[in-house]
């Protein structure tokens, strides 16, 4: 699955960390909303998850449904964090987002949980 852009971003931040070469290198990591694998047959799921300097490409991570997606998608993106700290044992991730809004209430599709 090809995807163009990420829409309906529901993560989005910048770290700084060493690089390849030892230069401190910016990876800005952008996640998106999970959706629905169109046309899918057994109604699959992904959640696309981009990082900057490390994929190549926008990646969707495919799940069972929607959590399992997201699910998978911080799995990429835990794997990417400990890949960057494996480099050198003390290289301090810096992010740049410094605040964190979460929404007051969690709507739930069909109107389940009022």
């Amino acid at each position: 699955m090809k995807i163009a852009k990420i829409t309906n971003v529901i993560a989005r931040d910048t770290w700084t960390a060493d690089g390849k070469n030892g230069v401190a290198t910016t990876y800005e990591i952008i996640v998106g909303k999970p959706r629905l694998i169109p046309h899918d047959k057994n109604h699959d799921w992904f959640c696309p998850v981009w990082i900057e300097n490390y994929t190549s490409r926008i990646i969707p991570a495919y799940g069972v449904g929607p959590v399992d997606s997201l699910m998978n998608a911080m799995t990429l993106v835990k794997s990417f964090s400990d890949e960057i700290h494996k480099k050198k044992a003390n290289n301090r991730l810096q992010s740049a987002s410094t605040r964190c809004a979460v929404p007051k209430t969690l709507p739930l599709e069909g109107g389940r949980g009022k």
